[in-house]
């Protein structure tokens, strides 16, 4: 049933629906004083015996059987409706009921009226005529339709009526009408729906853009704009005037006046069909025909100027001819160009295409490329934006983002506190309501300390004059107001940083990309200078510098533009349906370019600035380039997990600020700024446009006429949001709230490092611009801090925070806040956390503006809560948002099947749209691969049977990338599990605090676990280490993925248990292999952590022999280590007698005491990791014992010259622990001190001698620098190359790369300032073949060549170079990245780019080298041209002659390799770095094991038959193929296409015959073979069509033959023969032989799936080698093995999908009496089955459906047998679910 509402109603709708069940009514609720439901409705004709197949009761009876054995959907129908009205009148609603009931209502007996006034619903049209209504039904004498309506709608029903037959649509049922007063129903009025109206131009619309820059640039010329503002440019920043203001506002106005009304000249309304030169030309004149037609009967003035531009526009010249034409012509003339237009209207896509041809043309011509290229892109474009509009129509409603009425007090109350509400919708009361509110609103931060206060008037509203200058200097006067101490703290940290001031001069360039990327489609400008305008007006050069000026002169003098003073708020619901005027997000929309100067100058520049000079607190992330919402959920996520581990105590409190960039105040927002870099004139430019500033509403209704605006008497505040301010205005201050919020709280979050480095963190809160989170733990403590102390510290933090934001304009919504506390509880062997119950207690805020206190609402630890969209719990957990994303995953399910999108569209809506909206959550999650895989099964089924895949599909081909013939479905799994490795590995990387927390939680987990490697490094499934005994979280997340590819993440900084001694073993390693059980593990591990031992060394005497005794009981204290450990109670007895047995077994000879070890503990190797009371140095041999003070000893020296181990009693000296101290055994006697020897045997780490050459010196450098230079020749001495450095002399160089199949190499020359050789190097690259790239290689080449020379420097000691080294490459990227060696700029991507492990050693030795390097680009390979070189060619030669001989030299290998330690930490996968493409490397490593294993059984391929396919080749000829031949390829790839075996396979009812030739076995495998002539002629003819394709690229003949003819003795079951090599064959025919015995192995029936031997790109790629140096024909770029695979591959693929729809057509029919003519014998043939088992069915289907004979049934039409056949299955399906006897029927 479709419901349609139109006009201003739309605005009133509530809710919409339908029957879910039969879908036999629809409905829409309007919201009013009284809400009213309008319900439309069909009951179906009355049942006559055997009703038709399709007819809507045989479909409802099928659907009810599984209610009862006999329904009756007219008498259901009237149950449910009657049901549904009842439930909707209780709720209070009016009702109208709009009825085709197939019955009439005047008698008595009706059901339909019994029915209707059991309800108490009135028929509108017998209550105001009567009943004798006329017939509605035009083949009968009823009236059948009818309107019901309640009594409320009874009341005020003013009207009704019946309309003539065929009156407005086009049916044999009447229209009826009613007219009703829904005034008095809704109690209110209805006004009108204003849309904006659409706007003119688009820059996409490349006709009327030309045309609207090209005049716009005319008048411009013509009124002197552009000379205007030169001459303002000139006026120095002193003597400007109100007379230089007011110019420039005149010139501004006659510019915007110039750019709007050319716009509104030159374009029209769009047509409703696709555009082009003819059909706008058509439509011009069939109007001017039309206007001329006009004129002649009624002569306007009006009709005369359209008539006048519409000549000029279709060139037709005022001649007597044309001028003067009777009636009768101009009629004539007006019908010809109307047909005209209606046949072009019908050709329009035609005439587009011919349109995007010739657009081709000028692109290509515009461009400097091809045409192709350029047509390629524009129908890409085309059609993507046809598919995502189409996407988004099918997947989401259109929703309204203006509101069109708001709900208002009714009670008189504040809107926070009102309990009743009224709704208003009249424009103007909307208007003003919200004006008033909006008013109300940005006043809100006058009662904070810089509001309207006398320290706000001395400060001003602009906020640049002198107490900003004694704020930024500290010298403000604190005793002049009385300020708490949060805010003197913070004022105190306004002071101005050691930084230089910024630029704020715009440039043309910045302002062309900052209108050429900004989205066309966003909302700007009040004044209708919309962005399309300017991306339009940017392309012209002399425009450009006009709009740069008009941005510079107001920024340049710190003044404004009068356009710029008036901004339009948007109000957008912040809960859907529920307007409620106080909860409307206000988004203001400012002039585009007043905006953009915001985002180049604020959001750019100074974001950049404060980076650069780290001027911005790292807990605040939001507003930052590079920064993600991901960081703050995962320092929150490290934050959680180190408290799991470590078991510490961890409160946090969530602080809802109130708008946050509604109540900062604008000048200490400007103080801010200005104590960071920004000058004075940007900010006077700012706080003046807000002083000045006007503001309306615009709502549905439109913009509002009324406004409100600023002033110093009654200030409002704020930025403004949607200002390009806003976010970094917001960054900046709330970074120096932060930091002074961490200045004067007493305690925060600390996650500490193990090992007590430098990588401990500390941070009072997180932040993401107005979602913060302060937060303390005890984690920097040994011991737990108790409740109490720990709820106060919580209340003071907070009430700290809320101090701060105070001062700064904020506020929090006390209501809103709320805390969660996680205190730790050892019960029962296990921790757990605490509840409420068993720690009461609450924190209170005061609010500083009203003094009010607050209780803040407490969750428990399990309690979920949302933080920046995702579920979080204090406890470790996300079960909630587990819940939320299968609530999200069912309605996309639902979606998807319910939209009407092709196959490709659904797999674009699930890898561009449904993926996305789960993916986001994922990086911070830590579920199984278990609980994911589980989570997205529902998921991808409803994707695959929505895309054209069975649900069935081999799930190693669904989530396979396509370039290994998967459908490359995204992976939960996967993507959570790379994401992780990224934000590891880059954050490590940048060592910021995100990273810090990482290694430290990284370090934590390790200590937890105890064993001795590294937990990301053994990863090995082989090794079956069970981690079950430690909580889950986010670092066992990462290893449980890395598990699934055999990766590894190698992190040497990273601390990690280690032995101490010789024969030293660590515990934890020897336990695992003493019991795999998680149960003992997690006991055993208890009491290891109660005793804070790792190794044997730790719980043995000093002698190495003997285990202590207190180490097997726990019963005196634990060890006082040196590393930092989590806390643990004292394990139970039952833990500590499994401990006692697990250490007897594995390390002693007998359980008694002494406890000896079986292998006793020699020498010490290391420092130990436990502080002893008694050590001795092993290197002076003092001797050190503890005093009462911890960490500080009395130190004795050995009492005579020959007894080392005896000491005097006597100290001698106090002091700390020395470097080295090593546990010693003591005896007094005689007053003097024995001790056991002890033995110290380090181990070496290098040695530190000196060595005597420079040669020698190299080979200490790590393995990984020494390679880069290994194989370096200095031609002249390293001392004389160090006299050039250490002088003022000049050295050139160049390197160059190269990348072949077999590795990559480079090479590199050195020449002095006289141009003599002065040294040379070669080498290979280290990383995967197959993913390695010319560019890596010339980054080798680069830091090979600067490396030698920094050792050289530093070999020499040479400290300061005045030497000049120019470096010359020809790759331009590589100088860019050579050149650019700043890396205060944050962000996840830089710092996992493909090759940063090179790419960071080349900028640390560019910025660490004392001399200075210049980059310049040569064109490489200039010797190819023939001519003669300049010097930086001749080197350039020189080098890449080097890098060429280096593969002879020093071949490349695919062995292992050291990572540089710039890269820090480094992703491996089967044991080799991964340096570049991660996601793909990892989706490798992941599927082509599964693919090589599913495909080696499957065509019994042997190890080595995967590695011979070409499979870039396939790659880059499947990425432009149609989603169509994709999915073809999928199932034939895997061999399921429905094919005769595998329909027989599926169904027993099925055939496996060919349908063409009867053959009894129709396999994949036969689609080719077919011996069906019509089928056989096809294939050869599209086999020849591949044959003369691949002939057009110039293959070498042996190859095409080889190919044509090998494929039909395959096709014939023949032998492929192996041809042999002649004496004088060439290099390609070898390659040719290898191909064809490669391909035998591989399969010849694999050739049309793509999958060739790389052996036939390979030979045919050393022909075009050969060939080109004699025709000139073959061009390398485009004749190259590479280019032949893509076009073999692409052609044999589209020949198997022509053979596949020719063999479609063959059995569904050529045309289209064919196709239907199938169809009908196959669903007669099913008609047929049914008959043949319907003894078999329930007697009640079989009365039902069976009642005809079988011929007289297989009479019917096509769609009617369908409809029979779908309806006995249904009848079935339903019976199956109602279990009944038969006679029941």
């Amino acid at each position: 049933m479709v419901q349609t509402t139109l006009g201003k109603w739309v605005g009133r709708i509530k809710e919409t629906g339908q029957d879910e069940r039969l879908g036999r009514w629809s409905w829409q609720s309007y919201k009013g004083d009284t809400t009213l439901t309008i319900i439309t409705a069909y009951r179906v004709c009355q049942d006559k015996g055997d009703s038709g197949a399709l007819t809507a009761h045989a479909q409802q009876h099928a659907l009810l059987l599984n209610q009862t054995s006999d329904p009756d959907p007219r008498k259901q129908f009237l149950t449910d409706i009657e049901e549904f009205i009842s439930q909707r009148r209780t709720q209070g609603e009016a009702i109208i009921l709009m009825l085709d009931a197939n019955e009439e209502a005047r008698s008595p007996n009706s059901q339909l009226r019994r029915t209707m006034d059991n309800i108490s619903m009135t028929n509108l049209h017998h209550m105001l005529h009567g009943e004798g209504c006329p017939n509605t039904y035009q083949g009968g004498r009823e009236q059948i339709d009818h309107i019901y309506g309640c009594p409320t709608v009874a009341a005020h029903t003013t009207r009704a009526g019946v309309l003539p037959f065929h009156y407005g649509i086009d049916t044999d049922h009447r229209g009826l009408y009613v007219d009703i007063d829904v005034y008095n129903i809704f109690k209110s009025n209805t006004a009108e729906i204003r849309n904006p109206p659409p706007r003119k131009l688009s820059s996409k619309n490349t006709i009327h853009a030309d045309k609207v820059r090209e005049q716009v640039r005319r008048q411009c010329k013509s009124h002197n704009i552009q000379h205007g503002l030169q001459e303002l440019t000139k006026v120095p920043l002193n003597r400007w005037t109100e007379r230089h203001q007011e110019k420039l506002n005149s010139i501004d106005e006659h510019f915007t006046k110039i750019v709007l009304k050319t716009e509104t000249k030159v374009c029209h309304k769009p047509y409703g069909y696709p555009m082009s030169e003819k059909l706008i030309k058509a439509g011009q004149q069939y109007r001017y025909w039309k206007a001329r037609s006009i004129q002649q009967q009624v002569p306007t003035q009006d009709v005369t100027k359209v008539i006048k531009d519409l000549e000029d526009k279709l060139g037709i010249p005022r001649t007597t001819q044309t001028q003067y034409l009777s009636q009768q012509q101009l009629q004539q003339k007006k019908y010809s160009s109307k047909e005209n237009l209606k046949n072009i209207q019908k050709e329009a896509k035609q005439h587009r295409e011919e349109w995007l041809h010739e657009r081709a043309c000028q692109l290509a011509e515009k461009n400097n490329t091809t045409k192709e290229q350029e047509m390629k892109q524009l129908i890409a474009h085309e059609q993507s934006k046809n598919i995502y509009r189409r996407i988004a129509r099918e997947m989401k409603a259109m929703t309204r983002s203006a509101v069109y009425f708001i709900d208002i007090p009714a009670d008189g109350r504040p809107p926070r506190e009102s309990l009743e509400w009224k709704e208003i919708r009249d424009a103007d009361e909307v208007h003003s309501k919200l004006l008033e509110q909006s008013e109300e609103h940005y006043r809100l931060a006058q009662n904070t300390p810089f509001g309207n206060t006398e320290r706000a008037r001395n400060l001003d509203f602009i906020g640049t004059g002198s107490t900003a200058e004694q704020i930024m200097e500290g010298n403000y006067n604190f005793r002049l107001h009385e300020l708490n101490d949060a805010s003197k703290a913070f004022l105190r940290n306004l002071r101005r940083h050691e930084c230089p001031s910024m630029n704020t001069t715009i440039t043309m360039q910045e302002v062309y990309q900052l209108f050429r990327k900004w989205n066309e489609n966003t909302s700007t400008s009040p004044s209708k200078f919309h962005l399309g305008l300017y991306k339009t007006l940017i392309e012209s050069t002399y425009i450009l510098s006009i709009i740069t000026m008009l941005m510079n002169l107001p920024l340049k003098h710190g003044t404004t533009l009068r356009r710029w003073e008036k901004s339009t708020m948007i109000m957008i619901e912040k809960e859907k349906g529920k307007p409620r005027i106080h909860r409307l997000r206000l988004i203001h929309l400012f002039e585009a370019d007043m905006n953009g100067i915001a985002k180049i100058i604020w959001a750019r520049r100074f974001i950049y600035h404060c980076q650069k000079y780290d001027l911005l607190h790292q807990s605040q992330h939001g507003g930052l380039p590079g920064m993600e919402t991901q960081h703050v959920l995962l320092k929150f996520r490290m934050t959680i997990d180190s408290a799991q581990i470590m078991k510490h105590n961890l409160a946090i409190t969530n602080n809802d600020a109130e708008a946050c960039f509604d109540r900062i105040i604008p000048a200490i927002n400007g103080v801010s700024h200005m104590s960071k870099g920004m000058p004075k004139n940007a900010i006077d430019m700012q706080n003046k446009i807000l002083l000045n500033m006007h503001y309306y509403v615009r709502t549905a209704h439109g913009v509002s006429k009324e406004c409100w605006s600023n002033s110093r008497q009654d200030p409002k505040f704020g930025l403004g949001q949607g200002g390009g301010w806003s976010p970094p205005g917001c960054a900046s201050l709330s970074s120096d709230l932060i930091r002074t919020h961490e200045e004067i709280a007493d305690t925060g979050m600390t996650i500490k490092s193990v090992s007590n480095n430098a990588n401990t963190t500390y941070r009072t809160m997180d932040a993401f611009v107005d979602d913060a989170n302060t937060g303390i733990n005890d984690g920097e403590k040994m011991s737990p801090t108790p409740f109490p102390i720990l709820l106060k510290q919580l209340e003071q933090t907070s009430q700290q925070w809320e101090q701060l934001l105070n001062v700064s304009g904020g506020s929090l919504n006390l209501n809103k806040c709320f805390s969660s506390i996680l205190v730790w509880k050892w019960n029962n062997e296990q921790f757990r956390p605490t509840t409420i119950r068993e720690h009461q207690g609450y924190i209170q805020i005061t609010n500083s503006s009203t003094n009010n206190t607050a209780t803040i609402k407490r969750l428990e630890v399990n309690e979920a809560f949302k933080l920046l969209g995702v579920w979080v719990q204090l406890q470790g957990k996300m079960d909630t948002q587990l819940q939320h994303m299968e609530q999200v995953i069912a309605k996309l399910s639902r979606d998807i099947c319910a939209a009407n999108l092709s196959h490709s569209e659904t797999l674009i809506t699930y890898k561009q749209i449904a993926f996305k909206k789960l993916e986001y959550c994922l990086p911070m999650t830590i579920y199984t691969e278990s609980e994911i895989t589980k989570l997205q099964k529902p998921f991808t089924i409803a994707f695959l049977a929505n895309s054209g895949y069975h649900r069935g599909f081999p799930r190693k081909l669904v989530y396979a990338p396509e370039r290994h013939g998967g459908i490359g479905m995204a992976s939960m799994f996967q993507a959570r599990g790379i994401h992780q490795i990224k934000y590891f590995v880059s954050h490590i990387r940048q060592h910021d605090d995100l990273g810090k927390s990482i290694s430290n939680l990284l370090e934590q987990v390790q200590i937890l676990t105890g064993i001795g490697t590294p937990i990301l490094e053994d990863t090995n499934k082989k090794s079956q280490l069970n981690l079950g005994y430690i909580p889950h979280n986010w670092i066992l997340s990462i290893r449980e993925f890395l598990t699934t590819f055999n990766g590894a993440i190698e992190y040497k900084e990273a601390w990690r248990p280690t032995p101490q001694r010789i024969n030293d073993l660590i515990i934890m390693d020897e336990i695992h292999k003493w019991t795999k059980s998680s149960t003992q593990l997690s006991r055993i591990n208890a009491c290891r952590i109660y005793l804070r031992v790792i190794t044997v060394a730790d719980i043995t005497d000093p002698t190495g022999k003997y285990i202590n005794p207190s180490a097997m009981t726990g019963r005196t204290n634990p060890n006082r280590s040196k590393l930092f450990w989590p806390r643990q109670s004292y394990p139970s007895e039952q833990c500590w007698a499994l401990w006692r047995k697990a250490i007897k077994d594995i390390l002693l000879f007998q359980n008694k005491y002494p406890f000896e070890v079986k292998q006793p503990l020699e020498a010490w190797t290391r420092k130990p990791d436990i502080q002893y009371p008694t050590i001795i140095d092993p290197h002076t041999n003092h001797l050190y014992i503890e005093t009462d003070e911890p960490g500080i000893f009395n130190e004795h020296r050995p009492t005579g010259r020959y007894s080392s181990n005896r000491y005097q009693i006597q100290y001698q000296n106090q002091t700390t622990e020395p470097e080295i101290g090593l546990p010693t055994q003591t005896e007094i006697s005689h007053n003097r001190i024995a001790t056991k020897t002890v033995r110290y045997e380090p181990t070496s780490e290098g040695s530190t001698e000196t060595r005597s050459t420079f040669q020698e010196y190299i080979t200490t450098l790590s393995e990984s620098e020494y390679k880069l230079i290994q194989h370096t020749t200095l031609i002249t001495t390293s001392p004389e190359i160090a006299l050039i450095l250490s002088g003022n002399s000049r050295i050139s160089l160049a390197s160059d790369g190269s990348r072949k199949n077999c590795g990559g190499t480079y090479g590199w020359i050195m020449e002095n300032a006289t141009k003599e050789t002065i040294a040379e190097g070669m080498g290979t690259v280290n990383g995967k073949i197959d993913i390695l790239t010319s560019h890596r290689s010339e980054l080798y080449g680069m830091t090979s060549v600067l490396l030698l020379l920094l050792q050289i420097t530093k070999y020499h000691n040479i400290t300061t170079s005045s030497s000049i080294i120019t470096i010359y490459c020809d790759n331009q990227e590589v100088i860019l990245k050579a050149s650019k060696s700043d890396d205060t700029l944050r962000g996840t991507g830089r710092f996992v780019s493909a090759d940063y492990d090179i790419e960071s050693l080349l900028r640390q030795i560019i910025q660490t080298a004392p001399f200075q390097c210049n980059f310049e680009w040569v064109k490489g390979h200039q010797d190819d041209d023939n001519q003669e070189l300049d010097y930086p060619a001749t080197l350039n030669v020189a080098a890449d002659e080097l890098a060429e001989f280096a593969y002879t030299a020093c071949p490349p290998t695919q062995e292992k390799f050291e990572s540089f330690q710039t890269a820090i930490v480094s992703l491996k996968i089967d044991e080799v770095q991964v340096t570049s493409k991660i996601k793909r490397q990892i989706e490798d490593a992941i599927h082509v094991p599964k693919l090589k294993q599913y495909r080696r059984e499957k065509y019994g391929w042997t190890e080595l038959t995967w590695d011979y396919i070409d499979w870039n080749g396939y790659d880059i000829a499947l990425k432009p193929a149609s989603t169509g031949l994709k999915r073809f390829l999928h199932r034939y790839t895997c061999e399921w296409l429905p094919v005769g075996e595998r329909t027989k396979y599926y169904s027993q009812e099925g055939s496996s015959k060919c349908h063409s030739c009867d053959q009894a076995h129709e396999s994949h495998y036969h689609l080719f073979s077919c011996l069906n002539v019509r089928r056989k002629e096809h294939f050869l003819t599209k086999l020849q069509v591949v044959i003369e394709g691949l002939r057009k690229r110039y293959t070498y003949l042996p190859i095409w033959t080889t190919l044509h003819r090998n494929i039909i003795k395959w096709t014939n079951n023949e032998m492929i023969p192996v041809p042999q090599l002649e004496d004088n064959s060439k290099e390609y025919d070898k390659l040719l032989r290898e191909a064809i015995i490669e391909q035998n192995e591989i399969g010849w029936e694999h050739v049309f799936k793509g999958w060739l031997s790389a052996k036939w790109s390979a030979a045919q790629d050393k022909y075009y080698a050969e060939r080109s140096r004699d025709d000139p024909r073959i061009q390398r770029n485009y004749h190259n093995g590479i280019a032949w695979s893509k076009t073999a591959v692409t052609l044999l693929q589209n020949l198997a999908f022509e053979v596949w729809k020719f063999r479609n057509k063959d059995i569904h029919g050529h045309n289209k009496l064919e196709e239907e003519q199938q169809k009908l014998r196959g669903v007669r043939s099913k008609v047929k089955q049914e008959y043949a088992k319907r003894l078999n069915y329930p007697t009640r289907i079989q009365w039902r459906y069976f009642t005809r004979t079988l011929q007289d049934r297989l009479n019917d039409r096509i769609q009617t047998l369908r409809a029979w056949y779908e309806n006995v299955h249904t009848a079935l399906q339903a019976s199956e679910e109602r279990p009944f006897m038969d006679n029941e029927a």
